[in-house]
């Protein structure tokens, strides 16, 4: 596989509609496709005595199984082959969970840090799709007070295999499954109230602001930690998000009294809540069984939630000295809110 590759493209088409010169819409719609073979660990080295567990041969004693020496334990459980490698793995004096990893690595290092050797149904791969409507209305209600509303649906799929060793083996794989990528839909809402007073020396808005995203289906994250201690596991996260806001913002020109100075005040409050829940399926934590069913153990099962709010603000003023020079100063608060880690197994750590 071609690594850090680009192939992707890119669309775009609106329509703007004038049944009269005081009404205007535009209706914009925006799509995105990639599919490529992204960034990769490359295999450098392996150490092929290290041990990862043992194999015990009853008579013929214990031998340790160790990452790639010797011959490989899965003809153990072949009974057609099962004594032959027993006799083989006694006489090297160990037993190889990843036979084949030494004739990978020379194939790797033959490659070259830029070509990937295929690892089947793992191969590297960053998958986007994302596409989205806009529409924006306008509205003259005067010569001095205008109505906007701005509405938009955004969905957004993604699909990430990686291959954190760089081998065709199972080894540290993170694959999403196929059909299972995350897939985020997003709707958002704003009215404005645009205006001007005072002799067009106040120019003014006033809007409010609503945004809802969540998780179609649930974003499935297959974990493989392939070893002999672990097992494969699967996570299901699903994530919410509402937001809310309302705002004002007024810019007033005092040329009357200094030419070229204005003062600007704006304020915003906004709120927002959050949820994250995780199901996993199957556990990579030592006594602990999810199946592969909903799993009625507590321990495989993660949820939190949270609600934040808080104000926005600025202030100042601006001074145009001279036509390239601007003199200004502004006081301002921000705000953001907290956040959810789909990635953490720990449901303490889910909501930040």
């Amino acid at each position: 596989n071609d690594l850090n590759a680009v192939d992707f493209w890119a669309a775009r088409i609106s329509v703007t509609w004038r049944p009269t010169d005081d009404v205007q819409n535009d209706l914009v719609y925006d799509t995105y496709y990639s599919r490529v073979h992204g960034g990769s660990a490359i295999l450098a080295g392996i150490n092929p005595g290290f041990v990862v567990g043992s194999i015990p041969l009853g008579p013929l004693g214990t031998f340790p199984l160790t990452l790639a020496k010797g011959p490989g334990y899965g003809g153990l459980l072949n009974p057609a082959t099962a004594a032959a490698t027993a006799v083989a793995g006694a006489r090297a004096g160990s037993f190889a969970l990843y036979p084949t990893l030494p004739a990978l690595l020379a194939q790797q290092q033959a490659l070259g840090p830029w070509m990937q050797l295929g690892t089947d149904n793992d191969d590297p791969l960053v998958y986007e799709y994302r596409w989205g409507v806009t529409d924006i209305a306008r509205w003259d209600l005067s010569d001095d007070l205008t109505l906007r509303n701005i509405a938009a649906f955004r969905d957004d799929k993604t699909h990430n295999n990686t291959d954190f060793t760089g081998t065709t083996l199972p080894i540290f794989d993170l694959d999403n499954l196929s059909g299972g990528e995350t897939d985020q839909a997003q709707y958002t809402e704003e009215v404005q109230l645009q205006g001007k007073s005072f002799g067009d020396n106040l120019k003014w808005v006033f809007g409010g602001f609503f945004l809802f995203d969540h998780t179609f289906g649930g974003d499935l994250e297959p974990k493989q930690v392939v070893l002999p201690t672990t097992g494969p596991s699967l996570q299901v996260t699903k994530i919410s998000e509402r937001s809310q806001a309302i705002y004002g913002q007024g810019t007033y020109d005092l040329s009357q009294f200094v030419d070229g100075l204005k003062f600007t005040a704006g304020y915003r409050y906004t709120w927002d809540w959050r949820s994250i829940a995780t199901q996993t399926f199957a556990s990579l934590t030592p006594g602990v069984n999810c199946g592969l069913k909903p799993p009625p153990n507590a321990s495989c099962t993660a949820a939190a939630g949270g609600t934040f709010q808080g104000p926005s603000w600025t202030v100042g003023l601006d001074y145009q000295l001279l036509p390239r020079t601007l003199l200004y100063v502004q006081s301002r608060r921000g705000y953001k809110s907290g956040g959810l880690n789909p990635q953490s197994f720990n449901p303490a750590d889910l909501l930040f």
